[in-house]
């Protein structure tokens, strides 16, 4: 799924991909949505699409559209179950693939700015491989105003797309380091984020990948090449028996530091009938950042409302799922088949949600109950750019410590979170400083600021509406 105002009105719209082909759902602005597929051009017929994500890799204004696709599978002719050398996980029979299928080629849409997208695949050799993919972010990891791309890839190495800021990409995934593990092995990515974890002002990449393998922490090392920092970082060694899927930074405790969430969950129910050390069902990881480049895995660690606890029940859980969520201990302590994860400030009281989805249940809604630091977020409205402002880079200073991010909606493993940013203050009471480097080119610099509130920045004018949270009610 992809959230993204690609018809500049104001509205946002989704795009949801399918086992064959995908939507777009246009918002007409009146609580309905329209499904413009076929006019928009951007029916992925024939293909299993997976994620998508919406950004202007050309900066023309107008959102341009990324479809992952896994494989291209013949629904009349599907390989047997547990037939061949690639249809078994450990000696068991298990579902085929993705090795032995032939790979879905991703595709890339263009937007033409009148409701109609190009499919540009073709042109600018997008996924000429065909390579299996789950994840996708865009951003711009070398700071040069153009938005780049990098797609986590299942069993095929992963893909970053630099752009050339003249309508063309390049991939250059192995040169910058990005392609496999840090010792050079093919993985087999799942889900994807992105955001400066350790404040030095570029941006880095998260991978999960399938058990057996090691997630990936790309350290962003500024002159277009990244380190694999899983090890150093204490970040990799705990996931090699997990399946991680969803994966999102975070500012959970509000110290101006990202924390990382990751969805666990396996693929193959059997694995339960032996005793591999892994499980069906796991548990889901928080690691906090001890602002040394470390992290630490505190998910067990976790209890009542001190950080974390279950959503309250409501009318869009069924009864036995609102059962579950009045579980004692930490909802990181659970286990569960777990597949997308998000973020969002689902009670805007300046705290950063979680937002899990779980295969054949209804989603787990953590709310934050964290009240640490001070915080700020941002929305951005662009005017030249797209009205999302998504592509902008937002630098943030405050008690001598200046944080960066970058604003999109689609990222982890087929989701999408709330596009406004969340900045975690600490104990500063007062925000000095707020750069916004708009797709456009255009920079928009504020002064002093109050903490504990949400700023809608406009491109041009600044800020234009401030909000104060709400009084706080008890969960």
């Amino acid at each position: 799924m992809a959230v993204g105002d690609y018809d500049n009105d104001g509205w946002e719209d989704v795009y949801v991909t399918y086992l064959d082909g995908g939507v777009l759902y246009r918002n007409n602005g009146n609580g309905t949505f329209t499904d413009v597929t076929e006019k928009a051009g951007v029916g992925n017929e024939g293909r299993w699409g997976t994620s998508a994500a919406f950004g202007d890799y050309d900066n023309d204004g107008h959102l341009d559209l990324y479809v992952v696709n896994y494989v291209d599978l013949d629904l009349q002719h599907l390989p047997k179950f547990g037939d061949g050398p690639f249809c078994q996980y450990r000696g068991i029979p298990v579902s085929c693939g993705p090795r032995g299928l032939k790979g879905g080629r991703d595709r890339l849409y263009h937007n033409n700015g009148n409701g109609t997208f190009t499919d540009v695949t073709e042109k600018l050799n997008i996924d000429p491989n065909r390579n299996y993919g789950l994840g996708v972010i865009w951003l711009d990891y070398d700071r040069d105003g153009c938005l780049d791309l990098y797609v986590a890839d299942d069993s095929s190495p992963s893909m970053l797309y630099h752009n050339d800021c003249k309508g063309g990409f390049t991939e250059v995934g192995t040169e910058a380091g990005t392609a496999y593990s840090a010792d050079g092995k093919e993985q087999a990515g799942m889900g994807v984020d992105s955001a400066d974890y350790d404040n030095d002002g570029w941006p880095d990449i998260v991978k999960t990948n399938f058990s057996d393998h090691s997630n990936n922490l790309y350290h962003n090392d500024h002159h277009g090449e990244f380190t694999d920092m899983v090890g150093a970082a204490n970040f990799g060694p705990i996931s090699i028996p997990f399946l991680g899927f969803g994966v999102k930074f975070l500012d959970f405790d509000n110290d101006g530091w990202k924390d990382i969430s990751v969805a666990n969950g396996h693929v193959n129910p059997q694995v339960d009938q032996h005793s591999f050390g892994i499980t069906y069902a796991e548990r889901p990881f928080l690691f906090h950042n001890l602002r040394n480049g470390k992290f630490e895995e505190i998910g067990e660690q976790v209890k009542g409302s001190s950080q974390l606890t279950w959503g309250q029940p409501s009318s869009a859980f069924r009864p036995s799922e609102a059962r579950q969520r009045s579980r004692t201990g930490s909802p990181f302590a659970h286990r569960h088949v777990a597949r997308g994860a998000a973020t969002a400030d689902f009670f805007n009281r300046g705290a950063e949600d979680l937002l899990v989805t779980v295969l054949d249940g209804s989603p787990l809604l953590l709310r934050n109950e964290s009240r640490r630091g001070h915080w700020l977020r941002i929305k951005t409205t662009g005017t030249r750019s797209n009205r999302d402002g998504f592509g902008a880079r937002v630098q943030v200073k405050a008690g001598g410590l200046t944080q960066a991010a970058e604003v999109r909606a689609n990222s982890s493993f087929e989701s999408g979170s709330d596009p406004r940013l969340h900045f975690g203050l600490g104990s500063a009471t007062t925000v000095d400083s707020i750069v916004v480097h708009w797709p456009s080119g255009k920079v928009d610099t504020i002064g002093r600021q109050a903490v504990d509130q949400e700023l809608e920045i406009e491109e041009g004018r600044g800020v234009v509406v401030k909000h104060a949270p709400p009084r706080q009610k008890t969960p």
